[in-house]
């Protein structure tokens, strides 16, 4: 029996290997569409098969009940478990960095001899146009971080009832949304 998510995780792979065969925006734009239907289908099957335990998490929190340390767990994996696993196998961060402190000495250098002619002008086109490629993945890698450390800190001791009943609001929007 066919799974839809392996036979589309093979179609992905096979994606992958055309991309690099052959290097065009269409090629890549389609496996840029492929990773994220990928990401939505794990999305919808992590939902599906979590569905039974977060509603009781949910009453829990809304009660300002206790849970316990597997629902926790359960918890923690549908808040930030994505963003998690991201944090984890993120490799370029301290590349972006680089760019970014390398992009900010080009345009000291740039401003300092003055931004006169049209070649200048395209340089600094050329800065922003480069800037606006790595600042959105550095950007999104922060926050995530700081969502990461929020979400820690707040289970760190047990939550208010408002807490609790908050935390429930949004862990019942995340389940019925595509924002998990």
């Amino acid at each position: 029996m066919n799974n839809p998510l392996i036979d589309y995780i093979k179609a992905t792979q096979e994606r992958s290997r055309q991309c690099l065969e052959q290097e065009t925006s269409e090629n890549y734009e389609v496996l840029d569409n492929q990773f994220r239907q990928l990401g939505v289908m794990a999305r919808e099957l992590l939902q599906a098969s979590l569905q039974g335990q977060y509603r009781s998490i949910a009453d829990k929190l809304e009660k300002g009940k206790p849970l316990s340390q597997e629902e926790r767990q359960v918890l923690e994996t549908l808040i930030i478990g994505e963003a998690r696993a991201y944090q984890e196998q993120e490799k370029d961060f301290t590349a972006w960095v680089d760019k970014v402190s390398d992009l900010a000495r080009e345009l000291n250098a740039l401003e300092a001899r003055g931004v006169e002619s049209s070649q200048d002008l395209i340089q600094l086109q050329a800065l922003a146009l480069q800037a606006r490629a790595v600042l959105p993945a550095l950007t999104y890698y922060l926050r995530e971080r700081e969502r990461i450390q929020r979400f820690e800190n707040s289970m760190q001791s047990e939550l208010s009832e408002a807490s609790g009943r908050l935390l429930a609001d949004v862990l019942r929007e995340m389940m019925q949304s595509g924002r998990m």
